[in-house]
């Protein structure tokens, strides 16, 4: 199944795994960033043997986005964005959504642990 196909046909499958992977890890890193005209926070889960990455992201206005980002064969990154539907935003723990959202409005990453995100 192509990275593509993936991230559309399985992202509650991605989600869910990446909300598990998020809960249970002692620290969780929640990260912000920026780039250009845009911000947002971010955690990531990161496959180093399959040389990918898992993100999950909130943008301003309560936008999230799945982010799956690999290598291809010529060794360029590539990063496949979809849109979260309402649905699978209501899947989110609401601790998860409410420290994303603090990190995105303070401009500033935190470290916790895992399991005060349930």
């Amino acid at each position: 199944m192509s990275p593509e196909v993936l991230v559309k046909e399985k992202g509650n499958e991605l989600i869910a795994d990446l909300v598990k992977w998020v809960t249970r890890k002692a620290p969780i890193e929640i990260r912000f960033e920026d780039d250009d005209d845009d911000q947002w926070s971010i955690t990531t889960l990161y496959d180093y043997k399959g040389d990918k990455e898992l993100s999950l992201r909130l943008h301003a206005n309560d936008i999230y986005d799945l982010h799956l980002g690999y290598y291809d064969e010529d060794d360029e990154f590539i990063e496949i964005a979809e849109p979260l539907s309402d649905g699978q935003k209501a899947s989110l723990p609401e601790k998860l959504k409410k420290v994303m959202k603090k990190v995105l409005d303070d401009e500033d990453g935190i470290r916790l642990q895992g399991n005060l995100l349930t």
